[in-house]
């Protein structure tokens, strides 16, 4: 019972990423995209990025992960260097802005050649 429940899930999960103009997935998300650097958990290996600020000077609660792009899609490092240890960089590096030029994000499913999630592969892949 419990891998059919969570194949469920999945499919939820995996419908919220892939359907952003359905009514329910826009009551439950924004735009889909970080909006605060400090208060949301969008690197997952550090969690709140308010728990990894250095004590120097004063970083707006209000930035947004958008205010540390350049406009070039590349991180702005000289002003995150200010704020974050090295070891807390090195993780924000190795997360690619958001770039209009490259498109929209796609999520794939990787357990079938079509990448596309269905909730039979989801359960096949948890027994």
């Amino acid at each position: 019972m419990v891998p059919q429940n969570v194949s469920f899930l999945m499919k939820l999960a995996y419908q919220l990423v892939t359907n952003p103009e359905a009514l329910w997935v826009k009551v439950l998300r924004s735009d889909g995209q970080p909006d605060s650097l400090l208060h949301d958990a969008w690197i997952s290996d550090l969690g709140l990025l308010s728990y990894h600020l250095l004590n120097v000077p004063y970083i707006p609660t209000h930035a947004k992960v958008a205010d540390f792009v350049d406009t070039d899609g590349k991180w702005k490092m000289i002003d995150s260097q200010r704020f974050f240890s090295r070891e807390v960089l090195e993780h924000i590096v190795a997360c690619h802005p958001s770039c209009d030029e490259l498109g929209e994000d796609k999520c794939l499913w990787r357990s079938n050649a079509s990448s596309k999630f269905s909730g039979k592969e989801a359960y096949k892949s948890l027994v």
